[in-house]
């Protein structure tokens, strides 16, 4: 009875963990799609299906993670020397305590503890407010970089269509939506790792900001308030500047054959961006427009190709 028991209640941990993990998936490939439809120009046209928001969230942790290790695989060999280095001199340490006893060792360590017991709870409790104002300090300065950074990156709009005016402002949404234009992959990867350095700051901020509140029990939610939430708005910031900067956006390339002569001068291919039971959406690239073309006026689509919706620089290939 015990075995069918803890099979019992690892099916129901299990269950519930893999419910956690699909809506994380759901929530994050949501924001990914919604982001990149608004830059596009999309949004409001055209709705996926429940599962595409799943498997673009799992594409969204993938591509991080990936991009994560490759930028940080320095800093992990640094690290690795680091610990490394501790280590040796946590044995050498280790070596003169034995040389010279145990008993001198614990002694020390002994009066080390009696004096942190020693000091008063309210001095405590000062230092505690301190390293609270000093994470808040930093925290308004920290907020006031990264939230004009999302923003620029969340401002970009339309860019299927005609984008002469916005390409010409002088500002950082602008200069995003050249590089996106470009195709400079080096730029926005480059500016989405810059982002996501500000959501683990944040993340980093709030557990120390709650540690270090661990002594005000009845205000401790209180105080760390602000920190939780700068940490779930760059949550959520974060998958929507991937589907901005980073999400791939490569199409079909397709040729229509048409049943009868089309209604005005159309280009020999188009950039299908969605299809229904009704109806192509496509991107005319030339004249910068998309069309949404019903199934009764042709007898057919055909694929040639994959490319992506904007030219690559040559820095690039």
């Amino acid at each position: 009875m015990d075995l069918f028991k803890g099979i019992a209640i690892f099916v129901g941990w299990l269950t519930s963990s893999l419910a956690g993990i699909v809506a994380i998936f759901y929530s994050c490939g949501y924001l990914v799609v919604r982001a990149q439809l608004n830059m596009l120009g999309l949004f409001g046209l055209f709705e996926y299906p429940k599962e595409h928001y799943l498997q673009e969230g799992g594409k969204f942790f993938v591509a991080v993670t990936s991009m994560l290790v490759g930028k940080l695989l320095a800093s992990l060999v640094y690290a690795f020397y680091v610990f490394a280095f501790a280590s040796i001199l946590i044995l050498l340490i280790l070596a003169v305590c034995h040389f010279f006893g145990w008993r001198s060792f614990l002694e020390g360590c002994g009066r080390l503890k009696s004096y942190v017991l020693a000091i008063p709870r309210s001095r405590l409790g000062l230092w505690s407010s301190l390293l609270l104002f000093c994470f808040a300090f930093v925290l308004v300065f920290h907020v006031l970089g990264y939230i004009n950074d999302f923003a620029a990156v969340l401002g970009v709009s339309n860019l299927l269509y005609d984008s002469s005016e916005t390409i010409r402002e002088n500002t950082d949404t602008s200069r995003i939506a050249g590089w996106l234009l470009q195709g400079d992959s080096r730029q926005l990867q480059s500016y989405f790792l810059y982002l996501v350095k500000g959501e683990l700051l944040a993340a980093l901020l709030l557990i120390a900001a709650w540690y270090t509140a661990s002594m005000f029990q009845k205000t401790r939610l209180w105080l760390v308030s602000p920190f939780i939430i700068v940490f779930v708005l760059y949550t959520i910031f974060t998958p929507m500047a991937y589907g901005v900067l980073v999400r791939p956006t490569k199409y079909a390339v397709v040729s229509f054959k048409w049943k009868g002569e089309p209604m005005e001068a159309v280009p020999v291919s188009f950039y299908l961006l969605n299809k229904s039971d009704q109806e192509y959406v496509v991107w005319d690239r030339d004249h910068k427009k998309v069309l949404c073309i019903s199934k009764d006026l042709v007898w057919g689509a055909q694929v040639s190709e994959f490319k992506p919706l904007f030219h690559h620089s040559a820095k690039n290939r």
